[in-house]
């Protein structure tokens, strides 16, 4: 899978502000006669699979690298931070993402298969303010 590539294309309208101290509940598991979840596993300082994030931390991340989303995939003026302002996020040309080199332990939890994640923001108080969810199916 190392050099393979990824076509994203994501619209999102959020009609209300994601305020400072957000945090994000992604919860994915492989589907099948039995459902496999995938832990949260840290991989060279990054956390991958069911983890709890830190909304900023994750826009940090999406703010470095070859493959920023930010300033290009967020409404004028709307800084790589919360709060995240009243908008449509994403649209225009899609995002293509080059696979790096993935450990075997990664690649063996993401064989082909359908896998559904669900991300939940949550607010600082810990209530939820929103719920996302997403089902792909992963060929070889």
């Amino acid at each position: 899978a190392t050099g393979e590539t990824i076509t994203l294309s994501v619209q999102l309208t959020l009609n209300e502000p994601v305020p400072e101290g957000a945090q994000v509940s992604l919860k994915i598991k492989k589907e099948g006669l039995i459902d496999i979840p995938l832990p949260c596993l840290e991989i060279e300082g990054l956390h991958i699979g069911s983890c709890d994030y830190d909304a900023d931390t994750l826009l940090a991340e999406a703010e470095a690298g070859d493959h920023a989303i930010c300033p290009t995939y967020f409404p004028e003026g709307q800084e790589c931070k919360t709060p995240l302002n009243p908008g449509v996020y994403g649209a225009g040309d899609p995002l293509v993402l080059t696979l790096p080199d993935i450990p075997a332990v990664i690649a063996d939890l993401l064989a082909s298969g359908t896998y559904y994640a669900d991300a939940t923001i949550l607010l600082a108080d810990g209530s939820e303010m929103a719920c996302i969810f997403i089902r792909v199916e992963l060929t070889a």
